[in-house]
């Protein structure tokens, strides 16, 4: 009866704590929620393919703060991505459009001191890149092969033939490379390129059990899912889904317009973002918006609407390239327009799911590429 007693009387005194003592001191109650301040660095982009310029905009407050223009090029500037302490940002150009070949030429690739624009070196052909930042290596993927270089002195440590990859994409825990093997369409590998083999395979197929043509592709934090736009077979249409990698199966998926849009998951692993341009010379009712879908299940949350932005009321934005801050405060958005080749920078408040900032109101050029970095 006595053990009882005590046992009640301890039952009240934490009730009575719980509801009496503050947020602040309380050693059972939840830590309040705190909104994560604007993300203290840069956000670089690229215009289209018509003007060679790289642009530095301030990502607490979206501003335009420096820009760049390496002469005139046909192709103009493409890739980006920067080093996770700020240091170095690298840039593709596509270079002149060979008119008797009929295509553009080799380009060349720019390592640029990521916080003044000034370039530091040139390599003399174009490509897709991915910086290992653990490892001071810079990765390349043109054609079918996988160059890997030093940083900063561009040196090859090495090329590999590995098939041309589709967006292929960087997974540091384990060293992977995920990418859609060109040739397949559906396939996707993960190649570890610190031991040179491949380590994985998947076909991708949407809830018919039918194989796909594979968008853009984005990798969960802890490397459990594969998220991706994809054109369905003998179809107009597309979807976003996701692939569980651990058990090779879908795990759900929802209909889009196109899969020339972006996907990208938040740093937090809760939410992935989707971006749907449409398809040029059609009116879809999808493009216009930005959806946001529950990572875990891929269930739809809610949509940013890009409608109210242009020039002309009744055409949208339409959003491109994806990138959110490290710290998951903000997400920036490059877009075009519908009407007319000119777009703008979109500043997203990732909790209140709402467009802040426009960097400029009239570019005159279309924005794809997107990368974020510390300032220092």
């Amino acid at each position: 009866m006595k053990l009882r007693s005590i046992s009640l009387l301890l039952v009240i005194v934490v009730a009575s704590a719980v509801l009496t003592c503050s947020d602040d001191d309380c050693p059972v109650c939840p830590a309040p929620f705190t909104k994560p301040a604007p993300y203290d660095g840069w956000v670089y982009t690229t215009a289209d393919w018509n003007a060679a310029s790289v642009y530095k905009i301030d990502a607490a407050t979206g501003l335009l703060e420096d820009s760049i223009y390496r002469g005139t090029y046909d192709g103009g500037a493409g890739y980006v991505d920067v080093t996770s302490d700020g240091r170095y940002l690298v840039v593709t150009y596509t270079g002149d459009f060979d008119t008797v070949l009929g295509r553009f030429g080799p380009g060349y690739t720019c390592l640029l001191d990521a916080q003044t624009l000034e370039p530091i070196q040139d390599i003399p052909f174009k490509f897709t890149p991915i910086f290992d930042n653990e490892r001071n290596l810079l990765l390349g993927f043109r054609n079918d092969s996988l160059y890997c270089f030093s940083v900063p002195g561009l040196e090859v440590v090495y090329a590999d033939s590995i098939g041309s990859l589709w967006e292929p994409m960087l997974y540091e825990p384990d060293t992977l490379v995920y990418g859609a093997k060109s040739e397949a369409h559906d396939s996707v590998i993960a190649y570890n390129y610190l031991t040179r083999d491949i380590r994985g395979s998947w076909n991708i197929r949407n809830d018919a059990g039918v194989s796909v043509y594979l968008g853009k592709l984005d990798i969960h934090p802890d490397g459990s899912k594969l998220y991706f736009v994809a054109e369905e077979r003998n179809s107009k249409f597309s979807i976003f889904g996701a692939w569980d990698l651990r058990f090779d199966m879908l795990v759900s998926s929802f209909p889009m317009a196109s899969d020339h849009g972006d996907v990208r998951v938040s740093p937090s692993g809760k939410e992935v973002y989707v971006t749907d341009p449409g398809v040029a010379g059609f009116i879809f009712p999808s493009p216009g918006s930005i959806f946001v879908f529950d990572a875990s299940d891929c269930n739809y949350i809610t949509g940013i609407s890009l409608y109210g932005y242009g020039t002309t009321p009744g055409y949208p934005l339409q959003g491109n390239w994806i990138a959110f801050t490290p710290n998951a405060s903000h997400a920036f958005v490059s877009t075009g327009r519908v009407e007319k080749a000119s777009g703008t920078m979109l500043m997203i408040d990732v909790f209140e799911k709402r467009i802040v900032h426009l960097t400029w109101p009239e570019l005159g050029h279309v924005l794809y590429f997107v990368a974020v970095g510390p300032k220092r």
